[in-house]
């Protein structure tokens, strides 16, 4: 008897479970919002020498998994850093009076003196469609070590429907030290 109980008391809580699952799935499919994932992919080349020149090369996906469009797309890349990283990749100025602008591009919308934060938004596509995926291409970070060296990169994807952001779903970090070389007593 005690058994019985017990049983039904567990098949009530698993449907109860499953209703709340039901419910869950049918607001997600309904949402409002955009569902936007974003994350980085790059590769390294670490040369542990002060003559020779570091590097990242990077990309940045946004994807939409919804089923509502993000309109007027833009992003932040943001890098907090204590050594001289530069930043660059296929981007034009605000007041760039550069003709070309390919569909690949993007286009920076804040201060170019602001080295820290790099705002773009793509210069040919302001909606993001659901089940499309955009990506701010092979951007790079070069730095040339000079002791000990550190860098954060992290990624916020924005829009009309998100305002306040998402974050990236990785960051990229890198630090090391190069060794004070030792002469050699003779």
């Amino acid at each position: 008897m005690e058994i019985q109980k017990k049983l039904q008391e567990w098949k009530q809580m698993n449907q109860d479970y499953l209703e709340r699952i039901k419910f869950m799935v049918q607001n997600i499919n309904s949402a409002t919002n955009p569902l936007i994932i974003s994350y980085f992919t790059y590769s390294l080349q670490m040369n542990h020498d002060i003559s020779q020149s570091n590097y990242i090369l990077g990309s940045f996906h946004i994807q939409n998994i919804g089923n509502q469009p993000l309109n007027n797309l833009h992003i932040c890349i943001k890098m907090k850093t204590e050594s001289y990283f530069e930043f660059s990749g296929k981007y034009v100025h605000q007041n760039s009076k550069q003709s070309l602008r390919l569909s690949s591009f993007w286009e920076r919308i804040n201060e170019d003196s602001d080295q820290n934060e790099y705002w773009l938004k793509p210069v040919q596509k302001f909606v993001l469609k659901p089940s499309e995926s955009l990506s701010f291409a092979n951007f790079q970070v070069k730095w040339v070590p000079k002791g000990a060296y550190s860098a954060f990169i992290d990624g916020f994807v924005y829009g009309e429907e998100i305002s306040e952001g998402i974050r990236s779903l990785n960051q990229i970090h890198i630090n090391g030290i190069i060794p004070e070389k030792k002469e050699v007593e003779s």
